[in-house]
């Protein structure tokens, strides 16, 4: 996340991990988790999170390289005789791998870039991307920028239920929009259509 958020265990402000699933065909965020971390207790109940909200295990699951995606608590293990599978051959689950250090072969840049302009610019702790866009209150010797921000704000930073609500709102904003696969739709219609057809 592009902006700070309440350490549950520490109170500090810090900067979370949004681990997500989208639906391909609809483009709809399906589930998602928030933890400190990536790490396979996130990633499972983002993935347990999607299941729940789609009614239904997905076929396929295409995702990043990243260290937690590959554990093996997830995948494909030779220890079937003694019951040991990953989590997705439990469940039935074909892993595919998006190509290393190629951000368009995972579509869930383009949510991410939607979630950054429409979401996380808005939230009074956003910290930027990068040190070239980060807010001007960050800067050093910005003290105006520094006075305006706490007086506006109160150097306000949210928990992560509080950001999970969000997130929500913010959802269901996002998918009354016109889905980019099925123009006469919207988001949420062709989410509709496509966990009718499974």
């Amino acid at each position: 996340l592009n902006f700070q958020v309440q350490d549950p265990f520490t109170g500090k402000p810090t900067r979370a991990t949004l681990v997500g699933f989208l639906d391909w065909k609809s483009t709809a965020l399906v589930g998602y988790e928030i933890m400190m971390t990536e790490n396979t207790q996130c990633i499972a109940s983002a993935l347990r999170n999607a299941i729940i909200n789609l009614g239904m295990i997905p076929k396929i699951v295409y995702q990043d390289n990243g260290r937690a995606f590959k554990a093996k608590y997830f995948q494909n293990t030779d220890f079937t005789e003694s019951g040991f599978n990953g989590v997705y051959s439990n469940l039935g689950i074909k892993s595919v791998f998006a190509k290393p250090y190629n951000a368009r072969a995972k579509v869930i840049e383009r949510f991410f870039l939607d979630f950054q302009e429409e979401f996380e610019k808005m939230m009074p702790s956003y910290i930027g991307t990068s040190i070239e866009n980060k807010p001007a209150w960050l800067n050093r010797n910005e003290k105006m920028h520094k006075d305006l921000h706490k007086k506006l704000t109160n150097n306000y930073v949210p928990t992560v239920q509080e950001v999970s609500a969000y997130i929500n709102y913010w959802l269901d904003y996002h998918n009354n929009k016109i889905c980019p696969n099925a123009k006469d739709m919207t988001i949420k219609e062709c989410l509709n259509t496509v966990q009718k057809q499974d």
